[in-house]
C-alpha cells in the first residue's frame, strides 16, 4: 500500500491552489468577473429602457408588439440573475469594505462566485444574446421602414434629393434582407 503523492497529484494541488488564488485577487479574480457582469447589466439596461419607451409610445404596433416580446424574453433571466446577485455587492462590488474584519466573508463571497456565479453569467449571456440579436434586426428594419416612409412623404423636389442620396432599390433589398 502507497499514501505517496504522484507528480500529477501534485500538478492538480497546484493548478487548483493557483485557481483560487486568482479567484480571491481583486484585480484579476471574482470581484474583477463580478464587476464586469454589473457593467454588462447597466449597459443592457441602457440598451432595453429606450426600447421600453418605444413599446409604450405605439407609434408603430408591429414593431411595438415584437419588441415587447423580444424584451420580455430577456427580462425574465436578468430578474432571477440580479437576485442571485445583489448578496455579493458588499463583498466584490466597487465599495466592498477591506481590511482584516472582513477577510473571511469577503474570501468566501469571493469563492461562491469564483465556484458558482461566474458560470450563471456565462448562462445569462448565452440566454439573452439570441433575443438582442433579434432586436438588433427589429431596429434595423424599423429604421428602414422609417427612412422609406419618410423619403414616400416628402414632396417631389426633396424627394428626388433623397432618393439620389439613398435609393429606394437599396432601401428594398435591405429590408429583404433583414
Amino acid at each position: 500500500m502507497s499514501f505517496g503523492w504522484s507528480a500529477g497529484d501534485i500538478a492538480t494541488v497546484i493548478a487548483v491552489t493557483y485557481n483560487l488564488i486568482q479567484a480571491l485577487d481583486d484585480t484579476h479574480g471574482a470581484a474583477k468577473d463580478y464587476r464586469e457582469a454589473v457593467d454588462f447589466l447597466g449597459d443592457l439596461k441602457r440598451v432595453l429602457e429606450p426600447l421600453h419607451a418605444f413599446t409604450a409610445w405605439s407609434a408603430y404596433p408591429t414593431y411595438g408588439r415584437e419588441i415587447g416580446k423580444q424584451v420580455d424574453h430577456i427580462k425574465k433571466p436578468i430578474e432571477e440573475f440580479l437576485d442571485a446577485v445583489l448578496k455579493y455587492e458588499p463583498s466584490l462590488g466597487q465599495r466592498a469594505r477591506s481590511g482584516w474584519q472582513n477577510c473571511v466573508p469577503s474570501a468566501f463571497r469571493k469563492l461562491q462566485w469564483y465556484i458558482f456565479m461566474s458560470k450563471k453569467v456565462l448562462s445569462l449571456r448565452m440566454k439573452i444574446e439570441l433575443h438582442m440579436r433579434i432586436l438588433d434586426s427589429l431596429m434595423q428594419r424599423l429604421t428602414l421602414d422609417l427612412v422609406w416612409t419618410a423619403q414616400q412623404q416628402l414632396p417631389d423636389t426633396l424627394r428626388n434629393v433623397f432618393q439620389e442620396t439613398i435609393r429606394p432599390e437599396l432601401i428594398g433589398i435591405l429590408r429583404d434582407c433583414l
